[in-house]
Order: C-alpha cells, then structure tokens, then sequence
C-alpha cells in the first residue's frame, strides 16, 4: 500500500544533504558553478553531465542531480511541494502538486532516461514537465471548485 505523507525533520535534512551532495558533484567536473535555485542550474548540471564524467552507472550521483533539477522545478512552479512516498520499496521523497494524487519522483527524472541511453537536455526536460504537469494540474483545480 502507498502512502503519502508530509516530510519529517531527517527527510528534510537528507534531501539537504542530497542537494549538497549533487552540488559538489557539479563543482568538482565544472570548476566555478554558483547554484542560486534558478534555472541556469540546470546549465550547471548540463554541463557535468556533458562532460562525460557520470555514466548510467552512477545511479546515486545521477539521483543526487534529479534533487538538484526538482528544486529548480520547484521555484518556477506553483502549487507544488516535497512530500515522502511510504511503500512496500521504501520512502522516497516526490514533489505533490495541491496536497493530490499527481506525483512527479524527480530523483529518478535524470538517472532513469541516462540508464535508458537517452540524451538528457535539463531546460527542455523542465519545459516538458511543466507542459505535462500543467494539463493535469489544471484538471485538478477545475474539480476543486
């Protein structure tokens, strides 16, 4: 059975250490990356992935990057928060859009299409996802009022 409950306080310090994690990453393969929360994050991470450094067999650096681009999601757009995914696999955090059933599991957003052979353009994944959450997200609204 799933859950879905609310971050606790050790969620919230290991999706922190994550993202910090991730951000060490990027700065070791690009010397000189600022990260603010902004898109050009995802510039960042592009060009560390560019590189040729990470393969599809570094799954937790890949998954560390996934927090990166969900909290450059999270800052241009709305109605979205972190929440954790309590099932029979373990918790996971997932970003939920109005307290609903639409979940988006960025951890995996980058490492499962590099696992796949895909080549991975962060600003057009992040344009994509907006554009797909968007339908949803609007449905969702239209049946709370």
């Amino acid at each position: 059975m799933i859950q879905i409950e609310p971050m606790q306080h050790d969620d919230i310090e290991a999706l922190a250490k994550r993202q910090n994690f991730a951000e060490a990453i990027v700065k070791q393969i690009v010397p000189g990356a600022a990260f603010d929360g902004s898109v050009a994050d995802l510039d960042w991470v592009q060009r560390a992935l560019n590189s040729g450094q990470l393969s599809k067999e570094d799954t937790i650096d890949l998954q560390s990057l996934g927090a990166l681009f969900a909290r450059v999601f999270l800052n241009v757009s709305s109605g979205y928060s972190w929440w954790i995914v309590n099932d029979d696999a373990g918790r996971d955090p997932c970003l939920r859009y109005a307290e609903s059933d639409l979940l988006v599991h960025p951890l995996t957003i980058i490492s499962q299409r590099i696992e796949q052979g895909q080549v991975v353009h962060l600003r057009t994944l992040l344009g994509e996802l907006q554009q797909q959450l968007l339908v949803h997200s609007s449905r969702i609204d239209q049946q709370s009022h």
